[in-house]
């Protein structure tokens, strides 16, 4: 599994605890955020450092819990058009 593939498990883990997923544009435009940095990075192992560099491209922030998520924090209006709760809305916090 690459490090990318790994990231985005933590964030579906947290997804399904937290009964929440996020919209499919938001999903595609996290997996791309992931890819670009991961192709820029060399293919750095640290899957961790790798989801918060994406994120932060992207305006969220994220707190963790050991190799967990814990929550996940919405930039205020990111996109506009994204639905899910990983863009819905200003400054939107997700447990």
């Amino acid at each position: 599994m690459n490090t990318s593939d790994r990231a985005l498990c933590a964030l579906f883990d947290h997804w399904a605890k937290s009964g929440s997923l996020a919209d499919r544009a938001t999903i595609t435009r996290i997996h791309m955020a992931l890819e670009d940095r991961r192709a820029a990075g060399g293919g750095s192992e640290d899957w961790r450092a790798l989801l918060e560099g994406a994120l932060r491209d992207l305006g969220f922030t994220i707190d963790w819990q050991g190799d967990a998520v814990s929550r996940i924090t919405a930039p205020g209006g990111f996109g506009g058009e994204a639905r899910g709760p990983c863009g819905s809305g200003p400054g939107m916090t997700l447990a």
